[in-house]
């Protein structure tokens, strides 16, 4: 029979049933009864083609035809659950079988898509019958509804859970007619390969899976059978793809460059992540255990094309303290699912020591702890100067220099070139520090500049605290026994010392030998020095201070 054929004929079913249902037709001599209604045994699902197939005992009847209360039926309708036209919700005839046939295939229904609930009735036609202007056509009752093994799921990316959920069969109303669940798994959706994942009580309607490999194609299906016979259900095949967004193959903090009220953090994302957030992230110690309390969120961003952020928050305290830069990679729950290296800044520190600066800085770090890879990296330093005149703003930006390239974060500078340009007093001298760290194969993975930093060079005047006039002993070439300055640049000086009440008992340019005007060594105790300095470029300088007389 054609499609067409069950439509036009399920149409005449229904006009019929809607007529004759289940009551009988009394005529002048006959009594016409409708069929007895089949008994529905079994809806089940093809999981590889969402076949829905329905299984039926055919109605009882009186094969000899001579019980009009058990007539033989001549076919069977088949209704679904569905909605009509007019958008009213029911069963509705959607096909008629002949009397021989006890199973059903639907092919407008795919139970993988959702789940189908059926009826079927059967119907008897009594031709010619007496005083009547027409055959006879009765349907029996319809059976009770049946409905298949409907399974689904939700899947946790955050714990890595799938949670199976299952409706139970309509139809089997005894719950004692259920024995078990079986629940079959696959990665493919070839019904031959899938295999028992466990046994399952009858009461159960939920299945949990954790640590479900992430980012696979998963498949099931789950069958129910009963214990009174051997039926045999099977659900829908339930696809589940089990998608956790993939974290960056990378990130990485390519350089740390401290500006005057700013930090610029350099970084680079896995592009082809499809991650959305990330944060960047400042810590002021690099051991974990230790940032609780100084982790700050330095930015937020959505996009793995970001490569550039500025940390303006705590200028000031970023000039003496070192800052631990990383950018972390955050999934949809909450959990940091990447993390990048580490990356400091350096703070440069200076002493100056007569035509010496000493020049020392906080080193950079390499972060095997987080990128084992990175264990055999070494760093090594190059240090840039910038001398300023005297007179000429610190703030001005004139020529940098590079100076020697050192293992270890602390360099001496000597600038005593300087001193016959123009004396090095003259001078106020900016420095930064670049630190690189570099691969096996001497390539560079991270830099970290410091911000500039000057220092003045000022005159080097060395006095003594005390003489000892009566004593010829020389320590380092010097008289002990005279009060005289050291001065390592060209310049005369003049100096005057005073008693303890302001009188002067010398005033010279060639040093004190501890003698008073007299000629007589002077008693011991403290006096008071002024020494006056001059120089051709730059004027003079005057320093006052106490000596002491001692007599050893």
């Amino acid at each position: 029979m054609t499609s067409k054929h069950h439509i036009l004929t399920a149409m005449l079913l229904i006009w019929l049933a809607q007529n004759s249902l289940a009551q009988p037709i009394y005529t002048t001599d006959t009594v016409y009864y409708p069929p007895r209604r089949p008994v529905f045994d079994l809806i089940t699902v093809n999981p590889t083609t969402g076949a829905t197939t329905l299984y039926w005992t055919p109605s009882v009847f009186d094969p000899t035809g001579t019980d009009p209360q058990l007539p033989r039926p001549v076919g069977y309708i088949i209704y679904r659950y569905g909605t009509d036209a007019l958008g009213n919700r029911g069963f509705f005839a959607i096909d008629t079988v002949s009397y021989v046939t006890t199973s059903y295939t639907d092919p407008t229904a795919n139970g993988n898509e959702s789940r189908q609930q059926y009826r079927i009735a059967a119907i008897s036609h009594f031709v010619n019958a007496s005083h009547l202007p027409h055959d006879v056509w009765k349907t029996s009752p319809q059976t009770t509804s049946h409905g298949s093994l409907w399974l689904t799921s939700a899947y946790d990316s955050c714990s890595s859970t799938l949670n199976l959920y299952w409706d139970t069969y309509i139809g089997w109303s005894n719950e004692t007619h259920e024995t078990h669940y079986n629940l079959y798994h696959s990665n493919f959706s070839n019904v031959s390969s899938f295999t028992l994942l466990d046994t399952i009580g009858r009461f159960e309607r939920r299945y949990s899976i954790r640590n479900i490999e992430p980012n696979t194609d998963h498949y099931f299906y789950i069958t129910s059978s009963r214990t009174d016979t051997t039926l045999t259900t099977t659900s829908n095949m339930h696809h589940v793809f089990t998608k956790q967004v993939q974290p960056p193959t990378f990130i990485t903090v390519d350089s740390v460059i401290a500006k005057h009220n700013s930090t610029e953090v350099h970084f680079s994302i896995d592009q082809s992540t499809a991650m959305s957030r990330f944060q960047l992230m400042r810590w002021e110690a690099p051991d974990t255990n230790l940032i609780v309390l100084s982790a700050t969120e330095v930015a937020q961003f959505d996009s793995p094309t970001v490569t550039l952020r500025h940390d303006s928050s705590d200028a000031v305290a970023a000039r003496m303290r070192t800052y631990y830069y990383k950018v972390d990679a955050v999934n949809p729950c909450g959990i940091v699912s990447a993390v990048s290296n580490l990356c400091n800044t350096i703070i440069p520190t200076a002493e100056a020591d007569g035509t010496n600066v000493h020049l020392r800085w906080t080193p950079l770090i390499v972060d095997a702890n987080r990128k084992p890879d990175r264990a055999g990296n070494t760093v090594r330093y190059t240090v840039y100067r910038m001398a300023l005149a005297h007179g000429v703003s610190p703030d001005a930006n004139g020529p940098w220099t590079r100076l020697d390239e050192v293992e270890q974060p602390s360099l001496t500078d000597d600038v005593s070139a300087y001193q016959f340009q123009n004396p090095a007093y003259q001078f106020t001298f900016k420095y930064y520090v670049e630190g690189r760290e570099y691969t096996p194969t001497d390539d560079v993975v991270a830099l970290s500049r410091s911000r500039a930093m000057s220092i003045d060079v000022a005159p080097n005047i060395v006095l003594p605290n005390a003489i000892a006039p009566s004593m010829s002993t020389l320590v380092n070439g010097r008289s002990r026994s005279r009060f005289e300055p050291i001065i390592n640049f060209e310049a005369e000086f003049t100096l005057t010392i005073y008693d303890r009440w302001g009188k002067v008992i010398y005033h010279g340019n060639q040093g004190w030998d501890g003698r008073m005007p007299n000629g007589t060594l002077a008693r011991e105790g403290t006096y008071v020095y002024r020494l006056e300095v001059s120089t051709q470029r730059v004027g003079n300088f005057t320093r006052q201070g106490n000596v002491s007389v001692v007599y050893p």
